[in-house]
């Protein structure tokens, strides 16, 4: 989920998984609170700002969003197929349906535990607003259900940019940037959320379920009036194609069963295996920093300023989630635009590698440095390796083997 860090902590203080700060689940040594300043805290006054949240809950909730972000990667092959059977219009439409499902099971599970107590009864329930009793295998299962949700619907609309790949035939590279731009712009609506709950005084569930209801309406209607439709995609594939292109690619189960037993056997073919490998391992290490700032910039900011001047490195979550999209607003379409310049598709590859590699360097060697200046350097740093990191693997993947091999050698070495 974008800009998981901030919403980590709107959860926790909004009492997601609070019985982890009881001794009976947690250990009494990490039940302490949070060292957060008042006025960071949201949804809280100054009074119930120290208890609002304990860092056992906090790392709960983390280690849970953690999971689920590796777990729905593999239902990005959901979205793909959805697109291939509906087209990008129905595509986009219906993830934004899902997405305002899944902001409305996180509202209502909010709202049930509205009015928790700071107890736990004898059998473990957690007791909700209006005497409501929840326990914790089925609040850690509606939050679950509602964060992938979310994650998919945000899939079905993502994926629908490629059906603008034989719109803009020459702008193909850009398409994939914008694509990926999304994903970083989504990081700042957890802050526009705590801001508007600051002015207006709402609750997080309130906001969540309003939220659900301008994608459903606002969102999905755009959706609907400027993403090509299905035929639309496949009359302009024809048209600077010179071919039609498969209606379907994949048609029920057995098709989907075929795809991916066919997958694994280019994965695994003796002839480039060990590219594959290679490849996977790197493109995950790449990935790493990128993923720490995501989840733990809070505590990792804590961990380098020591905690002090009022909680100044909590402030580290909110700044990465802002450069975060002003980098997925300036940087990436401007990449786009330049890798669509080159004359081939395979061409800027090396270009590519060598900035991740120096900004995975400038990360390593600056991420512990307590200055705010050098924070924000390696910030800029961590949203561009990002940036690139995903526009390489949807442009360059498969093109010129050899070539890409080698520059991956190298840049997994530089890591």
């Amino acid at each position: 989920m974008p800009g998981q860090n901030e919403y980590n902590r709107l959860f926790c203080e909004a009492g997601i998984f609070r019985y982890a700060c009881h001794e009976e689940f947690a250990d009494s040594s990490i039940t302490a609170t949070l060292d957060y300043d008042a006025s960071d805290t949201i949804g809280h006054d100054s009074d119930s700002a120290s208890s609002s949240c304990c860092p056992a809950q906090w790392l709960l909730i983390a280690n849970t969003m953690n999971s689920l972000s590796m777990f729905v990667t593999f239902l990005f092959l959901l979205s793909g197929i959805m697109f291939d059977i509906l087209g990008g219009r129905k595509c986009a439409t219906l993830g934004c349906a899902i997405l305002s499902v899944g902001f409305g099971i996180l509202a209502v599970l909010l709202r049930l535990l509205g009015g928790v107590d700071d107890h736990t009864t004898d059998n473990g329930n957690i007791s909700g607003g209006g005497g409501i009793m929840i326990k914790p295998s089925v609040e850690t299962i509606l939050f679950a259900m509602g964060v992938l949700t979310c994650d998919i619907g945000s899939f079905f609309v993502n994926v629908a940019f490629y059906g603008f790949l034989f719109h803009l035939p020459t702008k193909q590279a850009l398409i994939l940037a914008l694509s990926n731009s999304c994903f970083s712009c989504a990081s700042f609506l957890p802050i526009v959320v705590s801001g508007f709950m600051d002015v207006s005084g709402y609750t997080l569930p309130s906001v969540l379920l309003m939220y659900g209801v301008v994608i459903l309406i606002g969102s999905g209607g755009v959706c609907w009036v400027t993403v090509p439709s299905l035929e639309e995609y496949h009359s302009n594939a024809l048209v600077v194609l010179g071919l039609p292109i498969p209606r379907r690619t994949v048609k029920g189960w057995e098709g989907m069963k075929k795809q991916l037993l066919g997958a694994k056997k280019v994965l695994t073919h003796p002839d480039h295996a060990m590219f594959h490998k290679i490849s996977m391992v790197v493109l995950a290490m790449g990935w790493v920093p990128a993923f720490v700032y995501m989840s733990m910039a809070d505590p990792l900011g804590q961990e380098i300023f020591g905690g002090e001047e009022g909680g100044t490195g909590l402030s580290l979550g909110v700044s990465f989630l802002k450069i975060n999209t002003l980098v997925g607003l300036l940087v990436g379409p401007a990449c786009g635009l330049l890798v669509d310049k080159f004359q081939h598709p395979s061409d800027g590859l090396i270009e590519i590698c060598m900035l991740m590699t120096v900004s995975l360097a400038v990360v390593t060697l600056l991420c512990g440095v307590p200055n705010w200046m050098v924070q924000i350097v390696v910030l800029i740093f961590v949203c561009i390796s990002q940036t690139m990191q995903l526009l390489f693997a949807m442009r360059y993947a498969g093109k010129r083997r050899r070539m890409f091999l080698s520059s991956r050698v190298m840049y997994a070495w530089l890591i």
